[in-house]
């Protein structure tokens, strides 16, 4: 997450062609050296096609809390 006034800096991305229905399965690595004690992590998330966005998180999402290995995201559809 960013400070106020600073854009933030992305940890881990990940894409890929989803294949069958929700909910989707992901993984998504990233360099714990990256990490910095003390500092809050959120997940977003996107649905694309092509350049058109289809679908994104829309509320704040907690990375590496109490389950950092399972963190289900829940999308909204963009109008």
């Amino acid at each position: 997450m960013s400070l106020a006034d600073a854009p933030s800096t992305t940890i881990a991305e990940t894409e890929f062609t989803p294949s069958g229905s929700v909910p989707i399965p992901y993984t998504l690595s990233y360099d714990p050296s990256k990490i910095t004690e003390g500092h809050s992590y959120a997940l977003q998330a996107r649905v694309t096609d092509q350049d058109k966005l289809l679908f994104i998180t829309d509320t704040h999402i907690r990375a590496l809390g109490e389950n950092p290995d399972s963190t289900d995201l829940m999308m909204v559809k963009v109008q």
